[in-house]
């Protein structure tokens, strides 16, 4: 059968041409942000050599911003496209079969399984990165305490320092004590005591290289000297909020708005196709359905429509009539 089947009048199918168009409007801005502020925190993942650090670690989660920025420029697409479909049902001479609709309103709903995955991927990239910033940020530690040359020459870990203004995994004194940093989700692989002086990418003013040898002995103005903020930290304040409720929250609003659209553009579709196929005026009543399987058929509610609008007609006469004498 026709399931929830609506009686449209001409300012009903008007109103809901309005509200499709709106709807996908809004899906298209809203993809569109998604796209710009995905684009921005990937450069800045990339500017700060973190997509590099955990390319090992997390291969495919690395790219989540890339991931997101794809899903929602693919929704972008869809949802721009069926404007144009939309717009055009408002014209008299538009024309639209009921064959068309199905796959017009799956292409729609078809967008939320996308945007389904980029919410898991977002939610995984927020739960792994910081232990495996943790893990990466101790390795690049560990290569430059044991070659030298390293800590001048590792631009990863420089690049991360400099770019998040931050020091070591949890803070500047993790490099007095590799052994005792705290990696999170793995044990710590030193065994033996193993400290170097922070690199200069961890001063706050670079005077603090003059003072190295006294900074590692004197650990009261150790802090007002490097950054204190670990590099985990850090990240977790810039993408850790992104990542578990900014982004979760967009595509989990963009699904929703998908389905609503989905069910609006159902309606709109088959209430202009029911009334093209009837063959009567733009301003007589028509049906719109969600599904359209068994009884009654489509070509029932045709019937019901002309039935109407000759039931109309006979009114207008006999109004005519009355009036007339």
């Amino acid at each position: 059968m026709t399931v929830l089947t609506v009686e449209c009048s001409f300012r009903l199918r008007t109103r809901l041409w309005i509200f499709c168009c709106s709807l996908l409007a809004f899906s298209c801005v809203l993809s569109l942000t998604t796209i710009i502020y995905d684009l921005l925190t990937y450069m800045y993942l990339d500017r700060g050599s973190v997509i590099s650090m955990l390319w090992t670690s997390l291969p495919m989660l690395n790219y989540s911003p890339l991931i997101s920025i794809a899903v929602a420029s693919v929704v972008f697409s869809v949802n721009l496209a069926m404007i144009g479909s939309v717009r055009k049902l408002n014209h008299a001479t538009t024309r639209i079969s009921v064959n068309n609709i199905a796959w017009r309103t799956l292409t729609l709903l078809s967008a939320c399984i996308p945007l389904a995955f980029v919410i898991c991927v977002s939610t995984a990239f927020a739960y792994k990165l910081p232990g495996s910033l943790a893990n990466a940020v101790h390795l690049r530690m560990r290569q430059i305490a044991n070659d030298p040359k390293a800590k001048i020459d590792d631009e990863y870990l420089h690049d991360i320092q400099i770019e998040m203004s931050c020091c070591g995994v949890h803070g500047p004194k993790d490099y007095l004590a590799l052994h005792d940093v705290d990696l999170i989700d793995e044990e710590n692989p030193l065994d033996e005591e193993l400290s170097i002086s922070p690199p200069l990418s961890c001063c706050i003013s670079f005077d603090c290289s003059k003072y190295s040898a006294y900074l590692m002995s004197n650990g009261t103005d150790f802090e007002e000297w490097y950054q204190p903020d670990g590099c985990v930290n850090a990240a977790q304040k810039l993408f850790g909020v992104s990542y578990n409720y900014v982004i979760p929250a967009i595509f989990g609003l963009s699904m929703i708005l998908q389905v609503v659209t989905t069910v609006c553009c159902q309606y709109c579709f088959s209430s202009y196709a029911t009334l093209h196929d009837s063959g009567l005026p733009n301003k007589a009543i028509s049906f719109g359905y969600l599904m359209d399987f068994g009884y009654p058929t489509f070509k029932d509610l045709l019937k019901d429509m002309n039935d109407f609008e000759e039931e109309r007609l006979e009114e207008e006469m006999k109004g005519e009539k009355k009036n007339f004498i």
